[in-house]
């Protein structure tokens, strides 16, 4: 309750329900300051000034002088202390010419210092002084700077290096071996001889380890005894064995030292062609036939030649050098369908099925030398390859936002075969972490869009690839849009209330009610605080 005959004024101001004030309204207009109290104001004016005239400026401090500003030799950078406001500074220097008036600063940047062939000390000086009254300084303060001819810290001498104690030799490993040395071909239940030769870097003696390979009996490992001596020089060790079927052998070894340290790799594979007896008829006029004019998936050949023997193989491969290849028996033929009934044999990449696009060799072994089909042969395929579609084009889509928002970014692709596409987005961020976002598939030449929330502020990539309804992806990401995102909007003030309505006139004890409206432009709740003025210039306030 509040008393009407001591009420001079009402003024109010609003907050929101974040506590932004708002401005402040009088509605009494200011009153005219009385003439004595600006004639007061203005002689106080007119004191300081006299006073601050006839001061003497403060003492300055010198801070530090820089030499080679910006790397630039013969530039140095005067810094010092600053004194009141409206003061100005005067810098010099042997060789200065005279004092510098720098102005109201606290530093000055001098060139054209003279680079000697040594570094030379100067001394220099800085005052403060009254614009209004330069005769009036203060005291001068004094430093001094080097300059030199180069920029940089001077030269350090490296520190001294202490003598460590050498840590004992780690066993290394033997050379690996260059070559098995034996014969080509070899005779069932007749001695073959193999020798291999290798050093070792410790002077170690050296063991060789020969792994003996047939198709039809495996895998034999054999390794020699030590040799007698180190092998600072390279060592010759020798193994002999009987073969016991005709087939063709391979043979590689590895050299091993006293401690069991085997060498890096295994030797070449030696290939040793054992037949049974002595060599008997050669296979003549080889040739093949594959499906024409096209294959439409895996197929069969048919492989023909003259002559047949009893212990006779074939061999196909897709490599022309057999570095890989399947076998099967061929007793007495002069024909057979590749691949069937033939056994990857030799390598990792051998052949178990014949595929279109691909061109394939083959040989025959006839117990004693094998002989090679004049060309290789294949079959050209009748479904045409999947085509990649089309790197999409640069996503469109907002280019700002804020976070917790959903944006939707859009970009189109095409797919030569006709088939239906998807886009996959990537959203990546400038300082790391992608997020992948697959769009729904449509057809060829469609427009893919989807749609987005950024997690946090920062920059955004913004890129699209596209995939075939087989799974084949563009060769290439799209051209990417930038993306810049913030924080959501900020909180902003409502609008100033509205000029509070009510009674004017009242006596002391009546309960006056007045009213004011505002609005908030993010749609928040407010409240209006209104301010009761009194007589003694205290003031009350009701929400």
């Amino acid at each position: 309750m509040f008393n009407c005959q001591k009420l001079r004024d009402l003024r109010f101001k609003i907050y929101d329900s974040r506590i932004h004030k708002s401005s402040i309204i009088n509605r009494k207009s200011l009153g005219i300051i009385e003439i004595p109290v600006l004639l007061a104001i203005v002689a106080l004016i007119a004191v300081s000034a006299v006073l601050f005239a006839t001061a003497t400026p403060p003492a300055v401090t010198p801070i530090n002088a820089t030499n080679c500003v910006d790397n630039n030799p013969g530039t140095v950078k005067f810094t010092w202390t600053k004194g009141p406001a409206g003061l100005h500074y005067e810098l010099w220097w042997d060789g200065s010419g005279g004092t510098i008036d720098v102005g109201d600063v606290g530093e000055k940047v001098q060139p054209d210092f003279s680079v000697e062939a040594s570094a030379r000390t100067i001394i220099w000086n800085v005052r403060a002084f009254d614009p209004a009254s330069p005769d009036t300084a203060g005291p001068t303060a004094i430093g001094q700077v080097t300059i030199t001819p180069t920029c940089g810290p001077p030269p350090t001498q490296p520190p001294p290096t202490l003598p460590q104690t050498p840590a004992p030799p780690a066993n290394r490993k033997p050379q690996d071996i260059g070559a098995i040395q034996a014969p080509g071909t070899g005779v069932v239940n007749q001695l073959i001889s193999l020798s291999a030769a290798s050093s070792d870097p410790d002077g170690d003696k050296i063991k060789v380890l020969f792994e003996i390979t047939s198709s039809q009996t495996g895998t034999q490992r054999q390794t020699t005894a030590l040799s007698p001596n180190g092998c600072s020089s390279p060592c010759t060790l020798t193994y002999s064995f009987t073969p016991a079927i005709a087939d063709t052998y391979q043979i590689r070894a590895l050299a091993i030292d006293q401690n069991d340290l085997p060498a890096q790799n295994y030797s070449p594979i030696k290939t040793i062609n054992v037949s049974q007896t002595a060599s008997g008829s050669t296979p003549t006029n080889l040739s093949a036939s594959a499906p024409t004019p096209c294959a439409t998936g895996p197929y069969t050949a048919t492989l023909n030649w003259n002559n047949s023997g009893g212990n006779w193989k074939i061999d196909v491969s897709h490599e022309s050098n057999f570095a890989s290849y399947s076998q099967k028996n061929i007793p007495s033929v002069t024909t057979t369908a590749a691949l069937a009934g033939f056994i990857p044999l030799v390598g990792p990449n051998a052949p178990t099925i014949l595929n279109p696009d691909t061109p394939y060799y083959w040989r025959i072994w006839n117990g004693a030398t094998y002989t090679n089909a004049p060309a290789s042969f294949s079959s050209p395929s009748c479904v045409a390859p999947n085509r990649a579609p089309s790197v999409p084009s640069t996503p469109t889509g907002p280019a700002t936002g804020q976070t917790g928002q959903t944006y939707n970014y859009s970009s189109t692709a095409t797919d030569p075969d006709g088939d239906s596409l998807y886009l996959k987005f990537v959203f990546r961020k400038q300082t790391g972490g992608d997020v992948f976002v697959q769009s729904a598939a449509g057809a060829s030449g469609s427009n893919f869009e989807v749609g987005y929330i950024f997690p946090a502020p920062g920059t955004y990539y913004v890129a699209a690839s596209s995939v075939d309804s087989k799974g084949l992806a563009s060769l290439a990401w799209s051209a990417y849009l930038l993306v810049t995102i913030t924080n959501q909007i900020p909180n902003r003030a409502p609008d100033i209330a509205s000029v509070p309505q009510g009674r004017t006139t009242g006596k002391a004890g009546d309960t006056l009610t007045y009213t004011s409206s505002t609005k908030d432009p993010d749609d928040d709740h407010t409240k209006i605080i209104f301010q009761f003025e009194k007589p003694d210039g205290s003031i009350d306030q009701k929400t």
